[in-house]
């Protein structure tokens, strides 16, 4: 049976992951230009998880795993349980017997996730162990025992395969989904940090942080792989949620494009009020310039 599965408070909350990005672009911008502090990027947490060989060896193990790619139409269809029955592995036919449909499309992600997810986080903790300077870094460190922390809970939390152990799934990954919620800004301390070190006199290395081809590229790789666990977390929590129309989870199955842009403005307009104070945003344009832009826009997204 096919089920409507969504969100809460979608505008509400859309906005304020999208000023939370913004905020952390103005952190980083203000940094680089020396205009704040490493103390206004403090979390207020300790580095106080110590890893162990246990597990050290199991993310080198899980890290040589290969991971699953998920698709935007994989997320919608096992959000409306069409996948239902043809997950191979994740879901035994005695769960489907017991268990409403609801509760199988549950299941059967947090299947996936319990499987998926150790690989994912076992890799990011070893590409931070083997990052050359950014490694030693006291926020990095921070990051990387966040890391190995999340992995050693899904490592020891039991498969999810009834509606009570799915439940108490749930609950670890919304744990790991809030720990995890201020690594954008931290990674940027960090980057941060090792900016400062490289430019103090006596220097453990001659070149500029701009010129770590090696440093950049894992940053990049690093944030893509975070943007795809926090999808597929933050798909699994939605899915848990009362349902609201044109959404399943976090997809939104009707998106407007004038919507997608009015966003865009608003967005634009904040910064600039956070920037230059009230009333500092008019929107100014060439005319020309504006209508040659907009029809690749609408052709570029089709």
């Amino acid at each position: 049976a096919r089920i409507r599965t969504a969100r809460t408070g979608t505008a509400d909350r859309s906005k304020m992951l999208r000023r939370a990005s913004l905020r952390a672009s103005l952190f980083w911008r203000d940094f680089s230009r020396g205009r704040r502090s490493l103390a206004s990027l403090s979390s207020g947490s300790q580095l106080v998880y110590d890893l162990d060989s246990k597990v050290n060896e199991a993310c080198a193990k899980y890290a040589e795993k290969r991971q699953t790619g998920v698709s935007l139409k994989t997320l919608l269809d096992t959000g409306r349980g069409d996948l239902l029955g043809k997950a191979r592995g994740f879901l035994e036919p005695e769960v489907a017997q017991a268990h409403t449909a609801t509760e199988q499309v549950l299941i059967q992600v947090a299947m996936f996730l319990h499987h998926e997810l150790p690989i994912r986080l076992a890799r990011r903790v070893v590409d931070l162990q083997r990052i050359q300077l950014l490694r030693d870094m006291d926020s990095v460190r921070l990051v990387h025992r966040w890391y190995a922390q999340s992995f050693e809970e899904l490592l020891n939390c039991p498969a999810p395969n009834t509606a009570e152990k799915e439940e108490a799934f749930a609950n670890v990954l919304q744990n790991i989904y809030q720990r995890h919620a201020a690594t954008l800004l931290t990674m940027a301390r960090g980057a941060y940090e090792l900016r400062q070190e490289l430019g103090r006199k006596g220097g453990r290395a001659r070149i500029a942080f701009e010129d770590h081809r090696d440093i950049h590229n894992f940053l990049d790789s690093f944030y893509m792989s975070r943007i795809g666990i926090r999808v597929l977390i933050g798909q699994y929590i939605a899915l848990r949620e009362p349902p609201v129309d044109n959404y399943v989870g976090l997809v939104n199955t009707a998106t407007s494009p004038a919507q997608v842009a009015q966003a865009a403005v608003e967005d634009a307009s904040y910064m600039c009020e956070r920037q230059y104070g009230e009333g500092a945003s008019p929107f100014w344009s060439v005319w020309v310039a504006t209508m040659g832009v907009m029809p690749r826009c609408r052709s570029g997204s089709a």
